[in-house]
């Protein structure tokens, strides 16, 4: 069975969403800079993130109402005046320093390194959405300062926008690689893969055309990563991030009914929220509403044995072997048959004729593995300089692998 999913080559234009009463913002585990009670300006910096994974910003000016668990209430103040922070002398930093500064702008960019081909993802990550399109064809001056300080910072000697064909989207001067918008040949990897005809090169690095846009507005307006654009029923909606699905829903004259599901995402990557007041998350891309009738059951019923998941996976992980692994909690085991190289599009979940929840199996050992990584302590090295390591005598080269039943 082969991928016969469309993606958009369109866009609706951009509406912006007015600022909710109060905003419930992720924090990721950031440290915070506030304390509750703290007046709250919009586009202050309101907790720190390590590394370079992008610090949080208050996407409304109000009070610090209250921290719950790992999430950041402010309550709005209409009379609050913004502070946007600045990357600074842009003309003058380097690429480390524009690096920190995108990532003090709440801009993640770890992976933005030095590369000789910089690729600009404005294919769609899942079929009904048009978000990456509308900014690219409505946010043409954002998108032109982001592409000129993701050349400053890789220092590619090409920037290349990846677009679906005939959909007639550009990028100034760069070079525009036109793809037949198939899901899931939007997701980074296999574009990368179809405009280079090589899987993960090492010379080239891939950012998608909504992060291109937040770093436009951080060097063009000194504006932090506050908004995100959602597709919602064809429409491209700017919204504050921590904005509650239920007040996007509401603008859109939605309404979730007894057994839908409503999905942060699309209905093939979209995860579902446990509460219609769950908050809208920076990089979020859609809001989708499906209707009880058209989603699938899902089942906990023993893998069949049949193979579609291993004949639709774009990465041909042994799909079901994988997650069997995670259904007993064999995370490790599900390592190493190729949790690392999945790409979460779905598809497997899609053909499943068992209706085995594959995605959630793959998502959960994913998850495990990063809180039992976060949790152990860095192990001290009992080598000393000079030392090798040394195999145990009649030591197997390999662990026998064991599938469970």
């Amino acid at each position: 069975m082969r991928n016969v999913f469309r993606l958009a080559d369109r866009a609706a234009p951009i509406e912006d969403v007015p600022d909710p009463l109060r905003v419930r913002l992720p924090l990721g585990g950031a440290r915070l800079l506030v304390r509750v009670g703290d007046a709250v300006a919009a586009g202050q910096r309101v907790a720190e993130s390590p590394g370079l994974r992008g610090d949080v910003h208050a996407s409304i000016g109000g009070v610090a109402a209250a921290v719950d668990g790992d999430f950041l209430t402010i309550s709005r103040d209409p009379d609050a005046a913004p502070a946007p922070e600045r990357l600074g002398e842009v003309a003058g930093a380097d690429a480390d320093a524009l690096r920190r500064g995108l990532a003090a702008m709440g801009v993640p960019c770890a992976d933005l390194t030095d590369a000789d081909l910089l690729v600009v993802n404005a294919l769609e990550p899942e079929p009904g959405v048009t978000a990456l399109g509308a900014l690219c064809r409505f946010e043409s001056p954002a998108m032109l300062a982001g592409a000129r300080l993701a050349q400053r910072i890789a220092e590619p000697s090409r920037i290349v926008l990846a677009a679906p064909r005939g959909a007639g989207l550009s990028l100034g001067p760069n070079p525009v690689h036109e793809l037949e918008p198939r899901y899931p040949d939007g997701l980074d990897a296999l574009t990368v893969r179809a405009v280079t005809g090589r899987e993960r090169p090492g010379n080239a690095v891939v950012v998608g055309a909504d992060r291109l846009w937040l770093m436009g507005r951080a060097a063009l307006e000194g504006r932090a990563a506050t908004r995100a654009v959602l597709t919602v029923r064809g429409r491209n909606l700017r919204v504050a991030v921590g904005a509650s699905v239920r007040h996007v829903l509401d603008f859109a004259g939605l309404a979730a009914h007894e057994g839908d599901r409503v999905l942060l995402g699309g209905a093939l990557r979209g995860e579902a929220v446990w509460d219609l007041d769950a908050p809208v998350p920076r990089g979020a891309y859609a809001l989708t509403v499906l209707p009880r009738a058209a989603g699938a059951v899902y089942t906990d019923a023993a893998c069949m044995n049949c193979g579609e998941c291993h004949l639709i996976c774009p990465a041909r992980i042994l799909v079901g072997i994988m997650a069997r692994f995670a259904e007993f909690g064999r995370f490790e085991g599900a390592q190493r048959y190729g949790l690392d190289s999945c790409l979460e599009c779905g598809l497997c979940a899609w053909v499943c004729p068992a209706r085995r929840p594959l995605l959630q199996f793959i998502r959960l050992a994913r998850r495990e593995l990063a809180r039992a990584a976060e949790a152990q302590p860095p192990a001290a090295s009992m080598e000393t300089p000079g030392d090798a390591p040394v195999e145990a005598p009649g030591a197997a080269p390999e662990a026998r692998r064991e599938v469970p039943a």
